[in-house]
C-alpha cells in the first residue's frame, strides 16, 4: 500500500494554507507526490501571492477554544506562530517493537503522543498523554500505563486499544 493511499482520508483534512512557508518548502514539498496536483500548484502559487484566490478546496481557520476560560474565543489558530515543538522520540521500525523498548524510551516524556497504523487496514490510532502527573479526568479518554511494561505498551481507553505481546515483541505481520 502506498504513502498516499494510507493517508488519502487524512490529507484532505490538513490546513494547508496555514502552515508557515519554510515548512511548506522544507516538509511538505519531498511529499508533493502524494499531494493533489492543482493543490500543489496552489500551494506554490500561495508562497509567492498569498493574497490571490486560489483553485482547491480549502478548510477555513480553526477557532480555539479553552474550556478553562468562560467559554471565550481565544482566536483564530495559526500555525504560523505555534510554540509547540515536536519532536519524534520512538519509531517502531527504527528503535523496535517491544513493549519494554516503548517504555524505556517513552516513559517520563510529558506531553506524549502515541500514532499507530494498523497493517492491513486504513486506520490510523493514538492517544496523547497530556503531563507526567496528570489526572485522569475521563477513563474512557485516559492513556494507561501498565504495571507489566515487558508485556504490555499503551493501552487506550478501557482496554478499548491495547498494545500487548506474550513475547514481548510488537509483530509486524507481513
Amino acid at each position: 500500500m502506498t504513502l498516499k493511499a494510507t493517508l488519502q482520508q487524512c490529507l484532505p483534512l490538513i490546513r494547508y494554507f496555514h502552515i508557515p512557508n519554510s515548512d511548506v518548502v522544507n516538509k511538505i514539498k519531498p511529499y508533493k507526490k502524494i499531494l493533489d496536483k492543482q493543490l500543489w500548484n496552489d500551494l506554490r502559487q500561495y508562497l509567492m501571492l498569498p493574497n490571490q484566490p486560489v483553485e482547491s478546496i480549502i478548510l477555513p481557520p480553526r477557532l480555539v477554544l479553552k474550556q478553562e476560560l468562560p467559554a471565550r474565543v481565544i482566536g483564530p489558530y495559526s500555525s504560523r506562530n505555534n510554540p509547540y515543538e515536536f519532536q519524534l522520540i520512538l519509531r517502531g521500525s527504527k528503535d523496535g517493537f517491544t513493549p519494554r523498548t516503548f517504555w524505556d524510551i517513552c516513559d517520563g516524556h510529558a506531553n506524549t503522543i502515541v500514532v499507530t497504523k494498523v497493517k492491513g487496514t486504513d486506520e490510523i490510532i493514538g492517544g496523547i498523554q497530556n503531563s507526567i502527573l496528570s489526572r485522569v479526568k475521563k477513563e474512557s479518554m485516559a492513556l494507561w500505563y501498565p504495571v507489566q511494561k515487558d508485556i504490555y505498551g499503551p493501552i487506550f481507553g478501557r482496554d478499548e486499544f491495547t498494545m500487548k505481546s506474550n513475547v514481548s515483541d510488537f509483530l509486524m505481520m507481513d
